[in-house]
């Protein structure tokens, strides 16, 4: 089970010499303390993420400081024996890394069923599994690109995005330094031997200045294109380990010592602190602006300063620091289950009290762990050997994975039938407050069918998969619903953003009993408009790409003599805007989606604008539904706060009346003239905490039509 990777055989040849040898230091207190910063940066960042807006840069210092470890590790065993035994390499990252990250991950599974809403288990468990797995940074990648999923809640395992990328490189890592000394070597037809040969240590060199490039290079070009991905994806941050293994093997144990090397360190220091502090999630996230942590580390890595208390080396070598440090791997991983579960516990936001006592308990549960769990399975013989190690690896991630997906529940979906059966009662969904006077004011309250769970489900599904096009790229994706286009006696178009996706359900039934045929043009994030869409946090790829798929479309609309009405809308208010240097559009914001819609009516198309709907908040309504069971009224919110500040769809429409152009507000489905529900006539009204749900825009579908019979259009 060892697999002993030779490299050496015989004596290395006179021109190439033994490479150069690593110093062993021992015990680095100074790259404890560096841990300790990285740890207490992510911790207070959780704790506090409106103090300390960047604090999530720790996790690039651990990264650095990862490479700059292992690849120690490895070149000593290489350049001392002549070879490297891979698979006692993975046993000791199992013995040093699994015990603890599984006895988390199962805590959080049965603890998710005691304390959390059932609304959320679904893709807490598949995250749990993922994490057991180490794939947990491409499922938030995958969430991350998919804008239904975008909108769900932070698990309890979400911090485990990073351990996945870091295992990632510790699986192929060791194998691109054998392979890149190998293929040295074999070009010269000579085996290296006894010690590690120079031209060896030359080619592991090459290996990772080539990494670091070409990560750093991808890094910059995806944060560019969609940052929201970029920043989970493991290619984006191998540079980040690479540039700590550089220090390790360029510097090979020693540490700069001149006279400039306390301001060197103090230097280093204070371009961790101020990222911490300048960054936040607005931030294009990693790409080139994470060269400012991961140097600062590497300075830190390779000249932590003198011994006196002018220079970093001796803040970071203190005992409460150093301790914080080795008991820092149990801190990340415990902090956050922790804030999760007491959000999800505690009656209100906790305060700076409470905080400090979740602080101290997550210390507590970090300083036990490593006494009882992380030493003892490190240092004693229960998993001493690689093939034990091995097998408990498997083991245990399959338990964990297993159980995890044994208990996802399963939702019953046949309560979505409750549009069709009661669709004929005029207090059933918006009815409740269409029809006030004759309907019970605990028509906006009680307990809704389908529940919560079930509607929770519609974030992570679609019922037209594949239809809405993805944050990325300009390219037109256009789908087909209500009746057969070649038997439509009209066809239309709904077009813009996840909040025109949101619509499809109502269009479809509207296609359906009027026989019309609906062209569907939606794009994440996107909403159709000739000015620039600026996203928050900001993706400056993604502005210019929105920008050219909105002329795309509009043209196309605009060209297609059998679209006759556009249904443009979108969450309007939550983009920024830009003019893109265009005179005409003199408030960007209102003037851009004026301009698009003028070129459907200069083509003879009817304009019907689906007004902005009102937002509950932050949190997601199921969720807020499945805390308090017996009080959906503690969800509602008063109509003066969830009504958009900004109407830019109303401002835009109401300088098109003249041509004709038609709004349909909102508000009165949705609020009374006091507050805005998050149950109306039995249904749930919104899925996440902004998109209505799959049911509510079903029920919307004769008040759509109503509208449209009053405007002669039929």
């Amino acid at each position: 089970m060892s697999s002993t990777v030779v490299l050496s055989r015989q004596a290395p040849h006179a021109e190439d010499g033994a490479a150069p040898a690593i110093s062993d230091r021992g015990y680095q207190p100074e790259v404890q303390g560096i841990r300790a910063l990285a740890v207490g940066l992510v911790l207070f960042y959780h704790f506090w993420p409106a103090r300390l807006t960047g604090g999530f840069v720790g996790v690039d210092v651990f990264f650095v400081v990862s490479g700059f470890l292992i690849s120690s590790h490895i070149y000593r065993e290489a350049a001392g024996t002549g070879g490297v035994k891979i698979g006692r390499f993975w046993a000791r990252r199992v013995r040093r890394l699994l015990p603890l990250s599984l006895l988390v991950l199962l805590v959080s599974l049965f603890a998710s069923l005691a304390l959390l809403p059932k609304t959320v288990w679904s893709t807490t468990f598949r995250q749990i599994a993922a994490s057991a797995l180490y794939t947990q940074n491409w499922v938030l990648a995958g969430d991350a690109v998919d804008y239904s999923a975008a909108d769900n809640a932070a698990t309890l395992v979400q911090h485990y995005w990073s351990l996945s990328v870091e295992e990632q490189f510790y699986l192929v890592w060791p194998i691109i330094f054998v392979g890149a000394v190998g293929i040295s070597l074999a070009i010269r037809r000579r085996l290296s031997a006894g010690a590690l040969p120079r031209r060896g240590y030359i080619a592991i060199l090459v290996s990772l200045v080539t990494l670091f490039t070409a990560s750093l290079a991808y890094s910059v070009i995806a944060t560019n294109a969609d940052s929201a991905r970029a920043y989970f994806v493991t290619p984006t941050r191998v540079w980040e380990f690479a540039a700590g293994s550089l220090v390790a093997l360029t510097f090979l144990g020693r540490q700069y010592a001149g006279r400039w090397s306390s301001l060197l360190a103090w230097a280093g220091l204070a371009t961790i602190v101020l990222s911490s502090f300048r960054f936040s999630s607005t931030t294009p996230f990693p790409g080139w602006l994470a060269l400012f942590p991961v140097v600062g580390a590497c300075i830190l890595l390779a000249a932590p300063g003198g011994y006196s208390a002018g220079a970093p080396r001796w803040w970071l070598t203190r005992r409460p620091i150093t301790f914080l440090g080795d008991i820092s791997y149990g801190i990340y991983l415990w902090h956050w289950p922790v804030i999760v579960f007491a959000r999800n516990v505690l009656p209100d936001e906790p305060n700076l009290v409470v905080k400090l006592i979740l602080v101290a308990f997550t210390i507590g549960l970090a300083t036990a762990s490593k006494r009882y769990i992380e030493d003892p399975c490190r240092h004693g013989r229960i998993i001493a050997s690689t093939k034990r190690a091995m097998i408990f690896a498997v083991a245990g991630t399959s338990v964990i994975a297993v159980s995890a997906f044994a208990l996802m529940p399963r939702v019953d979906t046949t309560a979505h039938s409750a549009v069709n059966r009661q669709a004929g009662d005029v207090c059933f969904g918006p009815g409740a407050l269409v029809n006030g006077v004759r309907c019970a004011s605990t028509s906006r309250d009680g307990k809704p069918n389908p529940g919560p769970e079930a509607v929770a489900t519609e974030n992570g599904t679609s019922s037209f998969p594949g239809c809405q096009g993805p944050l990325a790229g300009t390219r037109v994706l256009s789908c087909g619903l209500g009746a057969d286009q070649r038997s439509a006696d009209r066809t239309v178009a709904i077009v813009g953003d996840s909040h025109a996706t949101q619509w499809f359900n109502a269009m479809d039934l509207l296609g359906k009993t009027r026989n019309w045929h609906i062209k569907t043009f939606t794009k994440a994030a996107c909403p159709v408009t000739f000015a620039v869409r600026l996203l928050r946090p900001p993706v400056p790829a993604s502005n210019s790409e929105c920008l050219a798929y909105s002329h795309a479309v509009d043209d196309q609309i605009a060209a297609d003599h059998s679209i006759s009405v556009v249904f443009p809308t979108s969450r309007a208010d939550s983009y920024g805007y830009a003019s893109g240097g265009d005179p005409k559009l003199l408030v960007p914001g209102v003037d851009g989606y004026v301009a698009a819609w003028k070129q459907w009516l200069d083509a003879g198309k009817k304009v019907v604008v689906l007004g902005e709907v009102p937002y509950l908040g932050s949190a997601r309504v199921p969720d807020c539904l499945a805390k308090n069971p017996d009080h959906s009224l503690a969800c509602a919110r008063p109509a003066a706060s969830a009504l958009p500040k900004n109407l830019n769809l109303a401002a835009a429409a109401e300088k098109l009346t003249s041509r004709g152009v038609l709004y349909m507000a909102m508000r009165d489905y949705f609020c009374d003239r006091t507050t805005c529900y998050a149950v109306v006539g039995g249904l749930i009204t919104y899925r996440d905490s902004a998109h209505i749900s799959t049911e509510y825009a079903a029920a919307m579908t004769p008040y759509i039509g109503k509208f449209l019979d009053r405007a002669g259009l039929r």
